[in-house]
């Protein structure tokens, strides 16, 4: 089965699934968001503050011993690797008394034109932020001091090794000088930094509530994006005409328009939809003599009831004698879409009674139109459809009329119909959009060609404006709103229609011009 589709080409086809899944994408663009802005509120918060230092010029022992000034100019960059270091954090959490988990991160970068090393330390408040950053720039200094201390002792110590071994008066009195040196360049030893910008007070680096969420949206969006899609391709409901007749491998017949169900204002579209499907099987099968049809759904509520009825009045105000038959004896409603007496009709008929005897001709409309009740409800309906008697009576009634429409019973939901693919001149298919399952109307298609029936089209109901083929020309006799709750008979609200439009409606039953004015409410879905 091909799985319904959304054409990311058509933009009616965007707007379609975003009326059906939209509220996915409008749940993820409000939770997802509102989820991390709350989650990031109760995170711990994180303060930074920045110091600005210049580093100083620094000892330099191989160059005392090797005769030059004895320093070099502060190293930026060394300077900002070393502001890095455990042993910084170590000495700024020892200078505030305080534990080495207390000084945040430390992140530092250096100027190349300036020499400024900029260095920026976290902590858990705005006051210990700008603490940890005064320490860290003490710490630093501290450190630099340490190690310049060692190299310089370092070098003592090879001097004074050296010292006792040499015999040159000239270079002994040489490396007399430069351990003077050295000892006097040690003592000076300072911390060799100077604060250029001292640290101001810590401001909120983490978390950050609204960033957070302003990503958290934009990921949203992708999600209910990505979720709605496969929601879509999960959903195995009809969703374009188009897919009900590639799916059934037969001729879409016709589309009736969502207007004909309850709660939708009558149009009269309905009516012309009727129409068309009255001419497609009359033209779709020309070679073929129709006296025998059989309207077929896989589920309830699809419509079936609701075209049969209709399609009778249609043929019979294009001429035709009509017989339509409700073949659903357990749930029998024909007769009640058109305001007559079920007390009698097929069950009586199949028990011995003779057909003329329960026809109910119907009264309002331009045309020979009977029908044959369902009648009371037998204990064994499949039995008496598959019975000899019925077969009998299929091959009479079309002695009576032109044409005989029968209602079934849905195929899926129980087998009564199945006695009745066989015998007739062919099927048609009704499918609900937004509602029937491909996979339901599969099965039905596989039911009926194992059955050997001839299905010789599908119907669509339930068409929404952009799913139809451009009928509506807007002839008919106009509509009175259907009064919800009314049980008049359809026949009482049958208006006699001299231009031939018009159809017989009911609850999940398209209105006909001048047929519908208060049938709407009476129909009932099958």
């Amino acid at each position: 089965m091909t799985p319904p589709y959304v054409d990311a080409t058509d933009p009616r086809d965007v707007l379609r699934l975003l009326r059906r899944r939209g509220w996915i994408l409008l749940l993820c663009a409000i939770a997802i968001p509102a989820a991390v802005y709350l989650y990031s509120e109760r995170l711990t918060k994180t303060y930074s503050s920045t110091v600005v230092v210049q580093p100083q010029a620094s000892a330099d022992p191989q160059a005392i011993l090797s005769g030059g000034a004895g320093s070099t100019p502060g190293n930026g960059a060394g300077v900002a690797s070393i502001a890095q270091t455990g042993s910084v954090r170590a000495t700024a959490a020892r200078i505030q008394h305080k534990p080495i988990n207390a000084i945040g991160g430390v992140e530092s970068s250096s100027d190349e034109d300036t020499g400024f090393v900029t260095i920026r330390v976290s902590g858990p408040t705005a006051t210990q932020a700008q603490d940890n950053a005064r320490a860290v720039a003490q710490a630093l200094g501290a450190e630099r001091k340490n190690r310049a201390i060692k190299q310089i002792d370092t070098a003592i110590a090879t001097l004074q090794s050296q010292l006792p071994r040499t015999n040159d008066p000239v270079r002994r009195r040489t490396m007399q000088d430069q351990l003077q040196q050295l000892q006097t360049v040690r003592g000076a030893q300072s911390q060799n930094v100077v604060v250029v910008d001292p640290p101001g007070l810590g401001s909120l680096v983490a978390p950050q509530p609204r960033r957070n969420a302003l990503l958290a949206l934009i990921a949203a969006l992708l999600i209910g994006t990505g979720l709605m899609v496969l929601a879509e391709r999960l959903d195995r409901k009809l969703r374009k005409p188009e897919e009900l007749e590639s799916l059934a491998g037969v001729p879409l017949l016709g589309t009736i328009p969502y207007e004909a169900f309850p709660g939708a204002p009558p149009s009269p579209r309905v009516s012309e939809a009727f129409q068309t499907l009255r001419d497609s099987l009359t033209y779709f099968n020309i070679d073929r003599d129709l006296t025998t049809l059989v309207v077929v759904s896989p589920l309830k509520g699809e419509g079936k009831t609701t075209v049969a009825s209709n399609l009778a009045v249609a043929f019979a105000r294009a001429g035709k004698r009509v017989i339509a038959v409700d073949t659903d004896m357990r749930h029998p409603q024909l007769a009640i879409r058109f305001g007559l007496e079920n007390s009698l009709g097929l069950s009586d008929v199949l028990m011995g009674d003779a057909p003329e005897s329960v026809l109910r001709s119907v009264d309002g409309i331009d045309g020979d139109l009977q029908v044959l009740p369902g009648g009371a409800p037998p204990p064994n309906p499949s039995e008496l459809l598959g019975s000899v008697r019925m077969a009998s009576l299929l091959g009479r009634l079309p002695d009576l009329c032109d044409l005989v429409l029968i209602d079934t019973a849905p195929l899926l939901v129980i087998s009564d119909a199945f006695a009745l693919l066989q015998q007739n001149s062919g099927l048609v298919g009704v499918a609900r959009l937004e509602q029937t399952p491909g996979d339901v109307v599969a099965r039905m298609i596989e039911l009926t060609n194992t059955a050997g029936g001839r299905l010789l089209g599908m119907v669509a109901t339930g068409a929404r404006e952009a799913q139809r083929y451009g009928y509506g020309y807007g002839y008919g006799d106009g509509y009175a709103p259907a009064r919800a709750g009314s049980e008049a008979p359809v026949s009482a609200a049958l208006g006699a229609s001299s231009n031939g439009a018009g159809a017989a409606r009911g609850n999940d039953q398209p209105a006909g011009s001048g047929l519908g004015r208060r049938v709407s409410q009476l129909f009932r879905p099958r």
